[in-house]
Parts: structure tokens; sequence; C-alpha cells
């Protein structure tokens, strides 16, 4: 008896210490479509494939990730723009908002340009830029719920985000979501449209960043990770 104790006990502590030692492994995120170095034309749409494979969560190919929490952005960049692009800190700023807009199901009835359900982030950034309303009081309407404010729509409370998120995603919102060159969507597939031609000749390509942020292992968010992957598309 006392052997077979002895056993069990050592084998507890096997396994304790193995589970207390797991890491969350970072998801692999891939655009599959286009490809890096892929030319493109101006004003035609460009399909887009995104895969993510995560050793806890899942494959987006078998559906075991939801599509709104894998995002794109597509940014123009002339070769001036390319020379003054933002920092790390704002693209990580991006990252982190808009992975939390896909976990709140904000892109379920809105999307970047052009309405959905509800209207486009950037009808909404383009209504409120003269500072009509306070970014608290836009995001109060997030937390609960408006009607009359867009038409007859209805816009659902939103009871499991704070004020402080609300605030935070309101202030992302207007201050990225009118430019024209910037985009983003959620979802493993879609496509996207370049702009028109520019007055002159420059040397431009469009930015491609597709990313998602896994639940962390065993569900414990603060260990969650963020895959990346990104590529240019370069003018014909």
């Amino acid at each position: 008896m006392y052997y077979f104790r002895l056993f069990v006990f050592i084998a507890c502590t096997i396994y304790c210490v193995t589970i207390s030692g797991q890491e969350n492994e970072p998801p692999e995120v891939r655009i599959i479509t286009p490809i890096e170095n892929e030319k493109f034309s101006w004003g035609t749409l460009i399909p887009f494939e995104i895969g993510v494979k995560d050793k806890e969560d899942g494959y987006t190919e078998y559906s075991e990730i939801s599509p709104n929490k894998v995002i794109l952005t597509v940014q123009y960049l002339s070769e001036s723009q390319k020379a003054a692009k933002g920092s790390n800190e704002d693209f990580n700023r991006t990252i982190e908002i808009l992975s939390f807009m896909g976990t709140s199901g904000c892109f379920t009835c809105h999307n970047a340009k052009g309405n959905l359900i509800g209207p486009s982030f950037a009808d909404i950034a383009e209504r409120y830029a003269n500072g009509t309303e306070s970014v608290e009081l836009i995001a109060k309407k997030i937390l609960k719920g408006t009607q009359g404010s867009w038409g007859d729509q209805i816009m659902p409370p939103h009871p499991n985000i704070t004020q402080e998120e609300a605030n935070q995603v309101v202030k992302w919102i207007l201050e990225n979501s009118s430019d024209s060159d910037f985009n983003f969507f959620s979802g493993t597939s879609g496509a996207f449209r370049t702009r028109n031609a520019p007055d002159g000749k420059e040397t431009a390509i469009y930015l491609l960043n597709a990313f998602y942020t896994d639940k962390g292992l065993n569900g414990n968010t603060e260990g969650s990770k963020t895959g990346l992957h990104t590529i240019q598309l370069q003018k014909k």
C-alpha cells in the first residue's frame, strides 16, 4: 500500500510540474493570398485569404477559430508616406484595439468602410470629427445601446465592456477610420479595392498586416499572444 501511495504521489507531482511549466504557444498567421511583392493595379479588387494555426485554439481551416477575431489591415503608402510611417507603438495599439473589437463583436454590425447593419467606422469618424460629442458620451452609447442615432437601426447594449475600454475604442476610431488610404477587415477571406491612380507618377506600396490574438493558456487571457504576418504589394 505504501508503494502504491508513493507511486501516486510521484505521478501527481510530475503531472503538476508539467502543467505548471506549460507555456502558451503563439499563433501562426499567414496571408495565403495575395503573396509577397505581388503586383497591383489602380482601382481593382484584390481578394485575400488568411490562415491561422494555434496549438491551443485550433485551426481556421477546421472552423475552430472565430473569423471575427482574425484581422487584416490594408494601408496604401506613397514614397513620402513610407518615410513618415507611424511608430511601432502606434501599430501595437492598432493590434490591441482591433483585436479587442473582434472579440467584442463590433465587426458583426460594422465595417471599416461601407455600411453593414450599422454605420461604417468611417462614417462615425466623419460625424464626430469636429468634437460634436465627447469621447465619453459616444462610449456611453456603446455601453448602453442606442436607437435613432443612425436611422431606425437599434444598437444593443454592451454590458461586458468597461467605460475605459469603450473610451479607447472610440478614440482609435475617431483618429484612424477617416483615412481613405487605411482599411481593415475581420475574417479569413474577402477583398479590398485599391485606390484610383494618384496625380503624377509615384512609387507606392500596399502594406498588409494579418494578425490574431489567442485565448491564452487554459483560457487565461493575461497570457494571450498575437501572431502577425506582413506582406507588401508593389505597383505594376
